[in-house]
């Protein structure tokens, strides 16, 4: 079966029935695709709290200094989603499924002087995920769409630990999750798995974290001269995959590897950002047809 798969749409300013996430549902009916997911990562930034002020902030610059309050940036998140199922004069809209991003969520920060000195997670798209009218969680839950069993895996491994971004997990907890999630036909995630061509960032390497998991082949800095500097993906997502030998992978998060495959033994595997280059915020990028069961990947540019 076809399904549309888009990824870190990252929107600024969202309105109902504008910007990239409402054309989502016609776009999937033109390719002939039979249900949409989503792999997280609702809107530009990340937004920040300093010391209780109650206005948010996007720590990445994007939105130029706008302040937000709470309830605006998680308004503005649930409309993103929303907007996945919006159908302009169409009736009957193709089914929605969703993982949450590691940008989908708040962030308060206590500062002192240019220091952090603490820092608290809310990671509200957890929520808006399992209650947007008309969007089915994947979040570490499982689907049949079609005649496949689906699985997802929210937000992103521990960036440096405590999290530098509101949904991340550490890559025990990530461990520990998809083996309650049991044999899947098509592993969906917002992260990627680890040391493959999917997960190649331009970042370097980040060690943290990793300790009990030991290296996998291609999980070091990359030194070949193409621009990638190291592997960002999960032990944990790549271990699962490893083992049980789904069908199939398709995870967002790392921009720079957007449209790229991958095969890990039989399983294959495809990145699917909205963006490759560039900032967040952007209106166009690209959104992709997967059909598992015959190995269609198909790229389809939005404008």
């Amino acid at each position: 079966m076809r399904v549309l798969h888009v990824s870190d749409i990252h929107e600024a300013r969202p309105k109902k029935g504008e910007g990239p996430s409402s054309k989502m549902q016609g776009i999937a009916r033109q390719a002939d695709a039979k249900a949409i997911i989503f792999h997280g990562d609702l809107t530009a930034g990340i937004w920040c709290d300093q010391n209780g002020s109650g206005q948010f902030f996007d720590r990445m610059g994007e939105l130029k200094g706008e302040a937000r309050n709470k309830e605006q940036v998680i308004g503005d998140m649930g409309t993103v989603l929303r907007n996945f199922t919006y159908v302009d004069g169409m009736t009957d809209p193709l089914p929605v499924y969703a993982v949450t991003g590691n940008h989908d969520g708040i962030t308060r920060y206590a500062v002192s002087g240019d220091r952090i000195i603490g820092q608290k997670h809310e990671t509200v798209g957890l929520d808006i995920a399992n209650e947007t009218p008309g969007v089915r969680s994947l979040n570490f839950r499982t689907e049949d769409i079609g005649d496949l069993t689906y699985g997802g895996v929210p937000g992103h491994k521990w960036i440096r630990r405590g999290g530098a971004t509101p949904v991340e997990f550490s890559e025990h907890d990530i461990k520990e999750k998809l083996s309650g999630l049991g044999a899947v036909d098509v592993l969906v995630a917002h992260s990627q798995p680890a040391g493959t061509l999917l997960d190649r960032t331009a970042f370097p390497p980040l060690p943290e974290d990793r300790s009990s998991f030991p290296p996998i082949p291609g999980e070091i800095p990359i030194m070949d001269g193409s621009g990638y500097k190291s592997h960002g993906g999960s032990y944990s997502i790549r271990s699962y995959i490893d083992k049980a030998q789904p069908l199939g992978f398709a995870g967002g998060h790392i921009h720079e590897t957007s449209g790229q495959s991958d095969l890990l033994g039989r399983t294959r595997a495809y990145s699917v950002p909205f963006q490759q280059h560039g900032g967040h915020s952007v209106a166009n990028g690209n959104v992709y047809v997967i059909d598992f069961a015959d190995g269609t990947f198909e790229k389809i540019p939005v404008a």
